[in-house]
């Protein structure tokens, strides 16, 4: 998701039909050491708007459009993460203190 850039901001009653959908992509995103949280919607592309798709941040009134090929880029990258192997557990570290 890193470098995706709107191409501009939708007014309300642009994104009403994009919003009355199901996101087709939801990611919450963490910052580290407590820098709080960020959830992003992705709706289909053209829910009402051709030229891409509409994009929701929690917490924030403006809705944004992402060109098509940048919203394929995110699919893609979700599909990557999604079908990746997961790691093995994590081994327990020693404490160096005896029973």
């Amino acid at each position: 998701m890193a470098g995706g850039k709107a191409s501009r901001l939708l007014t309300p009653e642009e994104g009403k039909a994009a919003l009355a959908q199901k996101p087709r992509v939801t990611v919450t995103l963490t910052g580290e050491k407590g820098g709080g949280t960020e959830t992003l919607a992705f709706y289909p592309p053209g829910s009402g708007i051709p030229e891409g798709a509409v994009v929701k941040v929690s917490d924030r009134d403006a809705l944004l459009l992402l060109p098509s090929d940048k919203m394929a880029e995110v699919e893609k990258q979700i599909a990557a993460i999604r079908s990746a192997a997961p790691l093995p557990p994590e081994k327990p570290v020693a404490t160096g203190k005896g029973k």
